[in-house]
C-alpha cells in the first residue's frame, strides 16, 4: 500500500509540475512565484508519499489557483507600472 501511494505522489507531482511548466513557461512570471509554486508540489508530493487521502487534492487545487492569481497580480502589476513609467 504504502508503494502505491508513493506512485501517487510521484504521478500527482508530474502531472501537476508539467501543468505548472506550462503555465509559466509563457507568461512573464516572477521568479519568486515559481519557486514558491514547485516547493508547494515537491510538499505535496511528500504529503502523498507519507498518506493518502483525497482531500490533498482539493487542498492542492487550491493552492494551484491562488498560484495563478499571484502569477496574474504580478503581470497586472507590472504592466500598471509600465503605464506609469510611459506616462512620465
Amino acid at each position: 500500500m504504502k508503494i502505491l501511494s508513493i506512485i501517487e505522489g510521484l504521478v500527482f507531482l508530474a502531472v501537476w509540475g508539467w501543468i505548472l511548466i506550462l503555465f509559466i513557461r509563457d507568461k512573464d512570471v516572477p521568479f519568486m512565484v515559481m519557486q514558491v509554486a514547485i516547493l508547494i508540489l515537491l510538499g505535496t508530493a511528500i504529503i502523498f508519499a507519507s498518506s493518502s487521502s483525497y482531500i490533498f487534492y482539493i487542498l492542492v487545487f487550491g493552492l494551484f489557483e491562488e498560484i495563478k492569481m499571484l502569477a496574474c497580480i504580478e503581470r497586472t502589476k507590472k504592466k500598471l507600472e509600465a503605464k506609469v513609467n510611459d506616462g512620465s
